[in-house]
């Protein structure tokens, strides 16, 4: 019977992988380099996002840094008007609205 092999589901493959890496020695260094890429990988994202954090940074001064060159201060806050006020701006308006 050349040819015939017994396909087994994956989670025999994966139950089994780390029993032939034990018998082969490996089992321990292979587990220690998947640990050593994990913390290189998340290291790598800490200093992605720390440059990320920088390049904003640098930005938002270099805005400001142009914005006060051109002698533009941060827009102030418009007076927003009470309720009083639209009440009566919309009674001016519009008298034959409200009868």
């Amino acid at each position: 019977m050349v040819g015939m092999v017994q396909t087994g589901s994956g989670t025999e493959w994966s139950q089994k992988i780390p029993e032939f890496e034990d018998f082969l020695g490996i089992g321990d260094e292979a587990s220690r380099m998947v640990q050593e890429q994990k913390a290189k990988a998340r290291i790598l994202q800490l200093i992605l996002a720390a440059e990320d954090a920088e390049e904003a940074e640098r930005k938002v001064m270099k805005m400001t840094e142009h914005g006060e060159a051109k002698g533009e201060a941060a827009p102030e806050a418009k007076e927003v008007p009470d309720a009083d006020e639209v009440i009566q701006a919309i009674k001016d308006n519009c008298d034959e609205c409200i009868e």
